[in-house]
């Protein structure tokens, strides 16, 4: 199954991964290409997820993380 990032959203988000599980949900993971406060992400992500599934009702937005950026983890040397 092919997703294509809606024309409002490129330049900010980019497709990584598409899997269609056995129920028929459609995972998509998303990276976002430049940093967007979290209170701003939750607000696109929705929309973003609301407008594709317009086409296909099936459709699960999934941010990928960009990693673990606690600086006090990083110090104590704990890695998750």
């Amino acid at each position: 199954m092919e997703i294509v990032v809606p024309s409002k959203y490129r330049g900010i988000v980019v497709i990584t991964n598409v899997e269609e599980t056995v129920t028929g949900i459609v995972n998509v993971e998303v990276e976002l290409m430049k940093s967007i406060k979290p209170r701003q992400r939750g607000g696109l992500l929705r929309e973003l997820e609301d407008e594709l599934c317009m086409k296909n009702h099936n459709v699960r937005i999934w941010n990928k993380p960009l990693g673990d950026r606690n600086s006090l983890r990083t110090l104590r040397g704990v890695k998750l």
